[in-house]
């Protein structure tokens, strides 16, 4: 900060010596034993609050002299004894004060130099934000460091090699070099040391250019760059003119030489990246077209084969030919070697037809995992487009084609949602399907189940209960995505096959380390034998065309093999008559919980509509493996 004298210094020096002068005036017609002196006290305190730090010393020594003055001056009185004594403490008092007002003038000082460092690094550090590129980076932070240091032009230069290579600046003179030694002059003392430096009137690449003409720099400022404490460039600010040395320049460009160079670095990482990438995509173009090329050269390739093939056959059968006009014996044994032959190559053409029925389901797998995008975007567009017919905004539709609009869009609902299913099934299949741990409230989980379901269970009127009991954790860390699936798979197929009753799904701990989710609902239940089946794709307990409930037959199958990747047993039917239950039985790691309560689902009551013995809709537990091999559930 400037220590140069203020207006406000001058009041308060003037205050003070008036303060002294009308002490010793006083004094002077005040006989001893008065404790006239005391303002003295006043005098140096009010000096307080002036900036410089001499001050107060130079005001107390300036009252003890006058203290001893008005000592000879005042006239004598009664008390005139004590006099001597209350002065010369009163002198130590006074040099006692002083002291203590430099120490708060220079801890005040400190403190203001600490929040002007404090806040030119925070200037300079908002001028870093964003993703800059390296010349946007340099020319923002040298515009804040021109502003905070009253600078007229500044330039940033990096490190490369053996030069020092022009990044950016402020003000900068259209003659300014691009490229400089890194270890010649003050710049290499610089990059040498790390250290800032002042320079008066010396030579510099530096000009202040103006429409009006140019201006010679007369004071320059170089300070390092670093990262990690590794000098990677220099820094040069100008002025045209020369302001008092201030060493808290230097410190503000040393503390900023660590963020800038972070900065930089970061930014000349992120410009190299992008030139990968843009390589990245030019070798892929290439090797695409290449490829394209290849399948191009084998198509060849394969007919030629095939004409070749094609021959031999006609050789074969005119060989065949002139060997019928051989002798019996001569026939018969061509005929045994030619059936023996024809049974090689029938073995060898069914395990090629084995290998390319595997291939070929294996590319079917593979296909329909990776077309997602391609079969969704133009569904979706029609989605949007029906949609909009549907609303009838501009009232440009009859009745009748808003009807026909809402029957394609509920349609296309119904076909999105079908290769939504095929494509997780195939996902899965192929071993594409990846699984991202995150941290889940149970709370959570069941609030979203409720807000989806409890509109339908109210529109078939049925009870819907969702709750967690007390001794079940409150946390798990698992696929949120996935968990939901299953669950919601659960509840659909409940609240589906349920026409009166109620549907309800109940958390609780399932013994040490794990936790049960149980879906019950008083439904029509599944035949015992059909419990075989429902896991299998596009099976149902009912397949006729002419079945009460539909649906693709997917749910179950997509269930059990996320379970699967999730680490989870194949699922475990068990019989039950009247209604239905589905429990997903969780391992996790062990936590502090309630002993475990009993974990079976509640029975209800059928319907006297129902009289025949149904299992539950499902049950399975779902172990997570000890940690840390899968732990894709765990309770917190």
């Amino acid at each position: 900060m400037n220590s140069a004298p203020t207006s406000r210094d001058r009041w308060i020096w003037l205050a003070s010596a008036a303060l002294m002068a009308a002490t010793l005036g006083t004094e002077m017609v005040v006989p001893l034993g008065y404790a006239v002196w005391l303002t003295y006290f006043m005098a140096v305190g009010i000096t307080l609050f002036q900036r410089r730090m001499e001050v107060p010393l130079l005001v107390a020594i300036g009252s003890c002299i006058l203290l001893a003055v008005g000592y000879n001056v005042a006239p004598s009185s009664s008390n005139s004894a004590f006099s001597f004594v209350n002065r010369s403490i009163g002198g130590v008092a006074f040099l006692m004060m002083a002291l203590t007002v430099m120490k708060a003038i220079g801890a005040r000082r400190e403190a203001a130099d600490a929040l002007w460092l404090q806040a030119g690094e925070n200037v300079v550090g908002t001028s870093l934000q964003g993703d800059p590129t390296p010349r946007e980076l340099a020319d923002a932070a040298m515009r804040a460091l021109c502003a905070q240091l009253n600078a007229d032009v500044g330039a940033m230069y990096r490190l490369q090699g053996e030069r020092l290579v022009l990044v950016g600046g402020a003000a900068l003179p259209s003659q300014l070099p691009e490229t400089l030694p890194a270890h010649a002059g003050q710049w290499g003392e610089i990059i040498r040391e790390g250290r800032a430096r002042r320079l008066e009137d010396s030579d510099s690449p530096l000009d202040i250019d103006t429409p009006l003409g140019r201006t010679t720099v007369h004071q320059r400022l170089l300070g390092p760059i670093t990262a990690d404490g590794v000098v990677i460039g220099v820094i040069e600010l100008g002025r045209a003119g020369v302001s008092p040395a201030r060493g808290l320049e230097m410190a503000l460009l040393l503390q900023c030489a660590e963020p800038i160079g972070i900065a930089l670095r970061a930014a000349l990482l992120n410009a190299q990246l992008v030139e990968l990438l843009e390589e990245t995509q030019r070798q892929s173009e290439e090797l695409q077209t290449q490829q394209e090329e290849l399948r191009v050269a084998n198509e060849e390739l394969e007919e030629q084969s095939r004409s070749l093939l094609h021959s031999q056959a006609n050789l074969e059968q005119q060989q065949a030919e002139l060997e019928q006009t051989n002798v019996q014996l001569e026939e018969r044994t061509h005929e045994l070697e030619s059936r023996q032959q024809a049974l090689l190559l029938a073995q060898a053409q069914l395990v090629q037809n084995s290998a390319e029925l595997e291939a070929s389901s294996r590319y079917k797998s593979e296909f329909l995992a990776n077309m997602s995008h391609e079969l969704r975007t133009p569904l979706n567009s029609s989605l949007i487009l029906a949609k909009l017919l549907a609303d009838n905004k501009e009232s440009t539709l009859t009745a009748e084609q808003v009807k026909y609009a809402q029957a394609i869009h509920s349609s296309n609902n119904d076909l999105l949602a079908l290769i939504n299913d095929i494509l997780d099934l195939s996902r899965i299949e192929a071993g594409h399907v990846e699984l991202v741990e995150e941290n889940l409230a149970v709370s959570s989980v069941l609030q979203r189940l409720k807000e989806t379901f409890e509109p339908m269970a109210v529109q078939k009127g049925l009870s819907l209960e969702i709750s967690a009991t007390p001794d079940a954790p409150t946390q798990l860390l698992a696929d949120s995505q996935r968990l939901q699936q299953i669950l919601k798979n659960l509840l659909a197929n409940a609240v589906k096959f349920t026409e009166h009753g109620s549907v309800s799904l109940t958390v609780r701990s399932a013994g040490a380390g794990r936790i049960q989710f149980a879906v019950s609902d008083t439904g029509i239940g599944i035949p015992e034998e059909q419990t075989a089946v429902i896991f299998e794709a596009f099976r149902q307990a009912d397949g006729s065309t002419r079945r009460r409930y539909g649906g693709t037959g997917l749910g179950l199958s997509i269930s059990r093999d996320l379970a699967a990747r999730m680490g989870a047993a194949s699922p475990s039917p068990a019989s039950r008559a009247g209604a239905a239950a589905s429990r997903l039985n969780c391992r996790c790691w062990p936590v502090a919980v309630p002993a475990p309560r009993t974990t079976s689902c509640t029975t209800y009551a059928p319907p006297p509509w129902q009289h025949r013995p149904c299992l539950p809709l499902l049950r399975w537990a779902v172990p997570t493996p000890t940690p840390p091999l899968h732990p894709r559930l765990r309770p917190r």
